[in-house]
């Protein structure tokens, strides 16, 4: 069994493996792999390393405490390396480390919300066994590949070699244009090592304002919106492709027809635009926290550096001009102490919105029923003036005008089970608004929906039905209930998942902007958009540019051209 045969055989399979384990793609749009001919500077290194470990004196039998070590270490750069290709081809982004790591225990609490307790057990003895078995082969490999190159008796020429080759491959990639570079693997190191580096300059005085873009002037008072309601609602993964798309233009125009019919009906106007979103896929907190504060959000990690920072906000902006800002956020079950830094007066999470309702999935409450119930605490004595109004007072009512902020769940991944739509918004009326909200739900059509089966590999059907309700609440809301004098911003917060839109879909979203105002409609058709609910090529600017015009056109002098710089990509 010992003939040269076998062990070419073995050193073979031996170098294929630590070949493949830093060097592999990800084989779109699953989750398996594809082995790719490229060179990966790091197992270069961590050969030669173990090379160096055998031929330490006096330590010449195998395997060497010091080659567990590097296996479990090759083993690591391997899940993270995983991690590396597969999440930018199904996401449409890349990997942040710190702040999709700390997102990933709600991730599995999803999907584990809609999967069999036997199923997930199954699961958990898979990636046990699986890691077992990676970490059997990396070790098997590197000890295969070391022990050959030093018995042979040219361990400290190939581990030159290696060191030479690893050199002159980063050398090459870093500073020749020549097309073989591409075939060199972007070092981990590289990677995860500028994300720390930057993670550390939160630490740094002074760093916040040399890395983060210039915050736009806040200055003026917003008199042309007359004390209007002013809401921003985050449409979860509502991206371009839902208009460039034919086949999900098709599947989403009665919704879009009914949408524009309940503008007609309330007598209100509208007017559209492109804007390129700082992620993709995912990330929802880059976008808010873009067009919040007018800071680029395009490093995902400059958002730690912005919540450590003392910069302005649109939050704070309309709070010190007597609006009362509130933070509706139905995704949030926990503390928020990033809300401090945006200046919010009242916070409605999960846990104040008293739903008691059926569970749609991981993220639970429906949209219709926040939005609702949002408005019954403080929009309810603002809403259309033929709307009946019950005889009571509920806690905050006043005539102050209402800056709210409003981050959708219902059309987050993975988009189901979608909650049916309740037609009669009476309950936003009531004093008891969750019960009421229940009985208004159609028994058939609730079952139905948590009993679907979810497939991760066919989300874009359950996508587009969660757009659909998400367009159809907001009719419902727009022709029922909303107050007259609002000013309404639905934009998107990124694309959906590139397995729902495709691989190479770029980072642009639509923004309507709804008023029963035609003058301050028309200021944004001057300014760029386009009257409307279809918004046209080009993108007006990157997320964070359309903060300062925001904030411009809603001033007391209407400007004779905004000027809003083009993005640098994606328009």
């Amino acid at each position: 069994m010992n003939s040269p045969w076998v062990k070419g055989l073995k050193i073979g399979l031996a170098i294929a493996f630590l070949a493949i384990a830093l060097s592999f793609d990800n084989a779109w749009p699953g989750f398996g792999i594809v082995p790719q001919p490229d060179i990966s500077i790091e197992a270069l290194l961590i050969v030669a390393l173990g090379i160096f470990l055998l031929m330490r004196p006096a330590r010449r039998s195998a395997p060497r405490a010091g080659l567990p070590l590097l296996s479990a270490l090759l083993i690591v750069m391997v899940i993270l390396h995983y991690v590396n290709v597969t999440v930018p081809a199904l996401f449409g982004r890349p990997f942040n480390l710190f702040w999709d790591g700390r997102h990933l225990p709600q991730v599995l609490v999803m999907a584990a919300n809609n999967t069999s307790a036997g199923l997930i057990a199954l699961s958990v003895l898979a990636v046990l066994a699986g890691l077992t078995a990676l970490y059997t082969a990396c070790r098997w490999a590197l000890c295969t590949v070391c022990q050959t190159a030093v018995a042979s008796g040219h361990g400290r020429q190939t581990r030159l070699g290696l060191l030479i080759a690893a050199s002159t491959a980063g050398l090459v990639a870093l500073f020749s244009p020549a097309p073989w570079c591409d075939h060199v693997v972007r070092p981990l190191a590289a990677t995860y090592g500028k994300q720390a580096l930057l993670l550390a300059a939160v630490f740094v005085p002074g760093a916040t304002d040399r890395l983060l873009s210039p915050s736009p002037s806040f200055a003026g008072r917003p008199s042309a919106l007359h004390g209007a309601d002013v809401m921003i609602v985050f449409s979860e993964s509502y991206g371009v492709s839902t208009f460039e798309d034919p086949a999900m233009a098709n599947a989403l125009q009665s919704a879009r027809a009914r949408l524009q019919g309940a503008l007609n009906a309330s007598q209100r106007h509208s007017a559209s635009a492109l804007v390129v979103s700082p992620t993709f896929g995912g990330g929802s907190w880059l976008a808010h926290a873009a067009l919040l504060s007018g800071v680029d959000m395009r490093e995902a990690d400059h958002h730690s550096l912005l919540l450590a920072s003392q910069r302005p906000t649109l939050v704070k902006y309309f709070k010190a001009n007597g609006y009362r800002s509130i933070a509706l956020m139905p995704g949030l079950r926990s503390d928020w102490p990033e809300g401090g830094f945006y200046g919010f007066d009242q916070i409605y999470d999960a846990r104040s919105l008293d739903y008691t309702g059926p569970e749609f999935g991981f993220w639970r409450i429906p949209d219709q029923y926040s939005l609702g119930y949002l408005h019954n605490r403080e929009l309810l004595n603002r809403e259309l003036p033929n709307r009946e109004l019950p005889n009571r007072e509920l806690p905050n009512r006043s005539g102050t005008p209402r800056f709210i902020v409003f981050p959708t769940i219902t059309s987050h991944l993975p988009f189901e089970p979608v909650p049916p739509l309740a037609r009669d918004w009476s309950f936003a009326r009531t004093a008891e608004a969750s019960s009421a909200f229940n009985q208004l739900l159609n028994p058939a059509q609730v079952q139905a929906s948590l009993t679907a089966p979810l497939d991760w590999r066919a989300l874009r059907q359950p996508y587009l039905s969660s757009m659909n309700y998400s367009l159809d609440w907001l009719a419902g809301y727009l022709s029922e209930l909303a107050p007259r004098n609002l000013l309404l911003i639905v934009i998107g917060d990124h694309q959906p998942a590139a397995t729902v839109v495709g691989r190479d879909a770029d980072w642009v979203v639509p923004v309507h902007v709804i008023s029963d105002s035609p003058e301050l409609i028309q200021r944004f058709v001057k300014a760029g958009f386009a009257e409307g609910l279809q918004p046209q090529r080009p993108a007006i600017g990157q997320m964070h540019e359309l903060t300062p015009l925001l904030i411009r056109l809603s001033g007391a002098a209407e400007p004779a051209s905004v000027d809003v710089s083009r993005p640098r990509s994606g328009g």
